[in-house]
């Protein structure tokens, strides 16, 4: 199985979740005021995670024909930290590298409060790609499937990942703005 990996919540927490059976966590790096601190939290939590699961593999994938640095973000407007077609893209480029590696089953984060905003959250849009893409793409988190963890990882390993992860669209240096969607969500506690 193949994860979409951004280093955030989201997927940390499907990564948590589901460690088990996912062969490669999949980064997508693109131009976003906070492309800097995705990538160092998706590096830092890989290596946390590969120390449970030796076989984890990670990809990094660069897509330059996405830019969203100039994007209105956390302006509290409905798509306001929309990409067009992001989830398409990346969900397109995650098939691709399932064909190449015999892997049947990619996740991704989106999330019961995403698909009121974003259509690429949806369930129709989810079964759409499946059925292009000739592959099973699941959203865990819109079906509520969350905080079951593997017994082999320790709620101390939990809160250290999780701690880890960066969940903010308009980065203020190395801080979190605290304003924009992704920062005020509510998020499970895994732990």
């Amino acid at each position: 199985m193949i994860l979409l990996f951004s280093g955030g919540h989201d997927s940390t927490s499907l990564a948590l979740q589901h460690l088990n059976n996912i062969d490669t966590l999949l980064h997508i790096q693109y131009v976003h005021p906070s492309k800097d601190q995705e990538y160092k939290a998706t590096i830092a939590i890989y290596r946390q995670l590969k120390k449970i699961k030796p076989s984890l593999r990670l990809e990094v994938l660069f897509l330059t024909s996405i830019n969203a640095d100039n994007m209105s973000i956390g302006t509290g407007k409905s798509g306001s930290r929309y990409v067009p077609n992001r989830n398409a893209i990346f969900l397109s480029m995650a098939a691709n590298l399932a064909t190449t590696q015999g892997i049947k089953k990619i996740i991704y984060g989106a999330a019961p409060a995403d698909q009121h905003e974003y259509f690429d959250c949806t369930p129709v849009f989810i079964d759409s790609m499946s059925r292009a893409l000739q592959i099973t793409i699941e959203a865990p988190l819109l079906k509520k499937e969350c905080c079951n963890l593997p017994a082999t990882i320790s709620k101390t390993t939990v809160k250290k990942i999780l701690n880890m992860v960066w969940s903010c669209y308009q980065a203020r240096g190395q801080e979190p703005c605290g304003i924009c969607n992704s920062c005020t969500q509510d998020r499970p506690v895994l732990y």
